[in-house]
């Protein structure tokens, strides 16, 4: 994970955004919680949601955008939901996925990915065009030196994550 090996604060969206029993908290409360998180320097924020575009009056000194096709997108979706299912595994504010979820088009992260793939490469290009420094990440294997051209590119150590006593 980018924001353990550059030893910053992790915020992770979905945990801000789904209440458990899935959910959805408001707007107002979901931008409040995350602009109390950005208010100190050097976090990495995992997700993409467009109702906090309006709250938001950070400047991130780099965005990093998976921009992959949508053939491995949709590949990755279908088999991280197969395991969550299968492992039970709880993803955010001890919520599961199900299978009916699947099938619902609120539930469905199939659908979700499907649906939403042109939007989030409009922003993508929207991020462009406003200057926003973004770092595009088009294929998997292209993330595996990530770590090391951030840690480069703002002077910072990195952290072994197998050996937390560096």
């Amino acid at each position: 994970m980018l924001s353990r090996r550059l030893g910053l604060k992790h915020i992770e969206l979905d945990e801000y955004h789904w209440l458990p029993g899935w959910k959805e908290r408001g707007s107002d409360e979901f931008a409040a919680l995350v602009m109390q998180e950005t208010r100190s320097d050097n976090w990495v924020i995992d997700g993409n949601y467009d109702k906090l575009s309006k709250y938001l009056t950070c400047n991130p000194d780099l965005m990093i955008w998976l921009n992959y096709p949508l053939w491995i997108v949709i590949w990755r979706c279908i088999k991280r939901t197969i395991w969550r299912i299968s492992s039970r595994e709880h993803v955010c504010n001890g919520n599961r996925e199900s299978l009916r979820q699947q099938f619902t088009k609120d539930g469905s992260m199939l659908y979700w990915v499907i649906t939403t793939y042109r939007r989030r490469r409009h922003q993508l290009e929207e991020h462009k065009l406003a200057g926003h420094n973004i770092m595009e990440i088009k294929h998997p294997k292209d993330v595996n030196d990530l770590a090391d051209k951030v840690a480069r590119l703002f002077e910072v150590r990195l952290y072994d994550v197998d050996n937390p006593e560096q």
